[in-house]
This record gives structure tokens, C-alpha cells and sequence, in this order.
């Protein structure tokens, strides 16, 4: 029988030589009082796991003096020779904790734990938080559960509203994981669904409904506009012909009656040789390559010119040749008087053509002879949006600005938004400027709005609660109208 156990005995696992998990050595302590606790829980758990390489009390105080860093290593090496809290790990931990720990351990735990909330926080986070403050506490487990349950968030909250009262704190974390999982997985859900319907938008079916007296607002297209303005002459405030701008007697009365920030009027103005009105501000600094040689310079910016334009002298140290046109163009003042310049009779080949740091396009340019400026930019505004809005419906048009950046700092003009109503002149409604400065006329408030999207280089009108006497045909124009 003795043998049968000893075999048995010989055949089980023997303990003392089976291999010590590794586990690392606690980080070093150098005083800190909000570090003593978790400093000395590493140490316990150090021997714990490697009861064997440890040693014996004594060896265990010397591994722990090691781990001593500042303050702390000098109080630990003044110790004297044969001091009982060398002998015992119990003993030490009193004696240094009496040093280097909270005074008040308890005290300071509560008021953590009072002032504790989940805030931004995943649960998780916050039930690791709160459990490092309550095992400092002598509070039960329903006044912890409690004083848990009032730190959430209001909307974990909301869905514990559901549930049967947790009877503990363990119940209570649990339920509060899983609430504040299923709001992360539905915010996940909305998000992705947001993305979707950005990328892929859905779009929208409505049934005409025929009303007997619809509004009209019809803009005209941008080559009937060309047209008009070349054939008839019409004034750029009232549309009406005989008179220019300067002369116009409608805006003259209503300089006298409307607020300084609706006046159209321009200043710091200089009239170039094509006719054209330079301002300082639409001069935006450029840039011009053809092949390895670059040309900088300055760049006009007109939405009224009715092409690209490069000046002569600019662009001939860049390239010997130009390409010479099958039909000479001949140009014209805004009021169709000729120029002076003559027929146009070259273009470039596509030049690298460059403003800032952003934009960059191959452009061809007709050549100019004469000209006061490098460059001169056609930037296109092209209305579109419904041609028939019912009244007390909501007027919505779009300015596609094609020709310049709307990002663009250096941008200093903007566009300005202006109506024709039947046998009346043109009214000013409001305007953007790319630095975003937006201005609405005063009959308006509350009823307009400019927005813009730069990615798609489009200006948007909004005007809600139309009037049937607000019809008429609505423009888009630069800062020169």
C-alpha cells in the first residue's frame, strides 16, 4: 500500500520545480503619493506570481529598495541596520505608505468618486475609473451601485430607463457596457448611412401639381444675355436703352434713399485700353509656363470679357511663335465701339497657366498688342434653378462661377445676386465675397439667404415665402453690376 502511494505520488507534478510564469518587475516608485498604491499592488503581485525567485522576507524588502528611486531611496537607505521593517514586507509597505501615501486615502477616494462621470467616456473606461476609487472606500455595494449609476451618461441613462433596477454594482457595470455599446454600433450606423447617401445621393421625385397663375422667373441664357447686351446697349442698372450706368436716372434717385451698403457703386477705378475697369483688388498675382520657362505676372479677373486674354510684350519672351487664327477676331468696348488695338489675329499654344499655390490649368490665350494689364481672366456665371415657382414657395437659384477658385484667398471680389421684375429696372438683392462677408438689401431680412459650395464653384440664392410680385427674371453678377 505504501509502494501504491508512493507511486502515485511520484507520478503527480512536482510543484517546487515547475517553471514561474515570467512576469515583468514593477515600475520604480520615486515618491509620488497618487503612485504608492498601484506601486505597491505591483509589488504583491510580483511575489505572488514568482514566489521562488523572490526569496525570503528579507530579500523581498531588497528587491523593493531596488525599485526606489529619489525621495523615496533616500529614505529607504536611511534606515538602520537590523530594523524589523527590513524583515517583513508587511512592515515596510507601513512604514514607507506612512511616508510617501495619501493621509487620507479614504477621504480623497469619496470625493474622487463624487465627482466622477462618464462624460465623453466609454463605459469601460469609466467603470476602470471607478473601480481604482471605491476599493479605497468603506461604502457597501449599494451605495457604490448608486452612486455609479448617477455618473453616466444621460443617454446610457436612457436606455437603463428600460430595465429592471440593477440589484448590484457588478449588474449595474454590465448593464451600462452593454446600453453604451449599442449607442456606439447605432452612431456607427448613422454615420455610414450619411456617407452613403453623400456618395450615391438618392434622387428626389416630386409631381408636378398645375396651379392656375405660377410666378415666372426665367433666367436667360448666357448667350441671349451676350446679345442683348451687344445689340441693344442696355443700361447695367435699369435695362433699359438710351443712357449708361453713370447716367442712369433710377440709380440716381435711389442713391439718395438707400442704405451706404446697398449702393452698387465702384470706386478706386481706372479705365484700361480695352475699356475695361481695373481694380486693384481683382488683380491677383500669377504665374505662366510654356515648356521650362516661366513668366510671372499679374492676372485680371473680368466675368464680362469674352475670352482668355494675354498681353504681347507679357508672353513673347516665352515662345517666338504664335498660332495664327483662321478668322481675325475683332474686339470691341462694352458699349460696341471698336478698340484700338485692332483685329486679334494670334493665340497661344496651351500654356501651364498658375494662381497661388492651388489652382493650375492649360489655358490658350488670344494675344492682345495693347493691353495695361498681363492677363485678363474670363470667369463665367451661368444661372440655373426652376423657371416657375408658385407663391409662398421657396425661390432657390444657382450661380455656377467657373474661370476662378472660390477658395482662393486673393479672390477679394464676389458675387452679387440682382432682379428685373416686369417694366422695372434691376434691383439689388445681396451678395458674397470669398472671405465670406455676406450683405443682404434690408426688404429681404429673414426671407434671403447666400450660400456657396467651393467644391462645386456654385453661389446659391434662397428666398423663401416668394411674393407674386416678386417675378421676374433674376442674375447673377460680379462686383462690377
Amino acid at each position: 500500500m505504501a509502494a501504491q502511494e508512493q507511486r502515485e505520488v511520484s507520478l503527480g507534478p512536482d510543484v517546487s520545480t515547475s517553471p514561474e510564469p515570467k512576469c515583468p518587475f514593477p515600475e520604480v516608485f520615486s515618491g509620488e503619493r497618487n503612485k504608492f498604491f498601484v506601486f505597491q499592488q505591483a509589488c504583491r503581485l510580483f511575489f505572488r506570481m514568482r514566489p521562488r525567485s523572490s526569496g525570503s522576507e528579507a530579500q523581498r524588502v531588497g528587491l523593493i529598495m531596488s525599485l526606489l528611486r529619489g525621495s523615496a531611496q533616500t529614505w529607504a537607505f536611511s534606515i538602520p541596520e537590523g530594523s524589523s521593517c527590513l524583515q517583513s514586507v508587511d512592515l515596510f509597505f507601513q512604514e514607507l505608505g506612512g511616508i510617501f501615501d495619501e493621509p487620507d486615502r479614504a477621504g480623497l477616494a469619496v470625493s474622487r468618486l463624487l465627482a466622477l462621470h462618464q462624460g465623453s467616456l466609454c463605459v469601460e473606461d469609466y467603470c476602470s475609473n471607478f473601480r481604482r476609487y471605491a476599493g479605497d472606500t468603506a461604502w457597501n455595494d449599494s451605495a457604490l451601485k448608486d452612486v455609479f449609476l448617477q455618473g453616466l451618461s444621460d443617454a446610457v441613462k436612457d436606455l437603463l430607463i428600460s430595465h429592471p433596477v440593477p440589484g448590484s454594482l457588478r449588474e449595474a457595470m454590465e448593464l451600462a457596457v452593454k446600453a453604451d455599446r449599442r449607442l456606439r454600433s447605432r452612431k456607427q450606423d448613422r454615420q455610414a448611412r450619411r456617407v452613403r447617401e453623400v456618395i450615391c445621393p438618392v434622387p428626389s421625385s416630386s409631381v408636378p401639381v398645375a396651379v392656375p397663375e405660377p410666378m415666372e422667373v426665367d433666367p436667360l441664357d448666357p448667350k441671349e444675355r451676350r446679345r442683348i447686351r451687344l445689340v441693344h446697349h442696355p443700361c447695367f442698372y435699369c435695362g433699359k436703352a438710351g443712357h449708361r450706368v453713370i447716367t442712369c436716372p433710377l440709380r440716381l434717385q435711389r442713391s439718395q434713399s438707400e442704405p451706404a451698403e446697398e449702393l452698387r457703386v465702384l470706386g478706386d477705378c481706372r479705365e484700361d485700353r480695352l475699356g475695361l475697369q481695373v481694380l486693384p483688388k481683382l488683380l491677383v498675382p500669377c504665374q505662366v509656363r510654356f515648356r521650362n520657362f516661366f513668366r510671372p505676372g499679374k492676372a485680371f479677373i473680368d466675368s464680362g470679357a469674352a475670352a482668355n486674354l494675354i498681353s504681347m510684350s507679357f508672353v513673347k519672351p516665352l515662345m517666338a511663335e504664335f498660332v495664327a487664327l483662321e478668322t481675325p477676331i475683332h474686339f470691341t468696348n462694352i458699349d460696341a465701339t471698336p478698340l484700338s488695338t485692332g483685329l486679334v489675329r494670334w493665340r497661344t499654344p496651351g500654356l501651364q497657366f498658375m494662381v497661388g499655390v492651388l489652382h493650375s490649368e492649360e489655358l490658350s490665350f488670344l494675344v492682345m498688342e495693347k493691353m495695361s494689364v498681363d492677363v485678363v481672366l474670363e470667369i463665367s456665371l451661368v444661372v440655373s434653378g426652376p423657371g416657375t415657382v408658385k407663391p409662398t414657395e421657396t425661390l432657390e437659384k444657382t450661380c455656377k462661377v467657373s474661370g476662378a477658385s472660390l477658395t482662393d484667398s486673393t479672390n477679394m471680389w464676389g458675387v452679387h445676386w440682382v432682379r428685373q421684375r416686369d417694366g422695372k429696372g434691376l434691383e439689388w438683392l445681396g451678395r458674397m465675397r470669398f472671405d465670406t462677408d455676406i450683405k443682404y438689401v434690408l426688404s429681404l431680412q429673414g426671407r434671403i439667404t447666400i450660400t456657396r459650395d467651393t467644391n462645386k464653384g456654385e453661389v446659391y440664392l434662397k428666398i423663401t415665402e416668394v411674393k407674386p410680385e416678386e417675378s421676374g427674371t433674376y442674375y447673377c453678377a460680379r462686383d462690377t453690376v
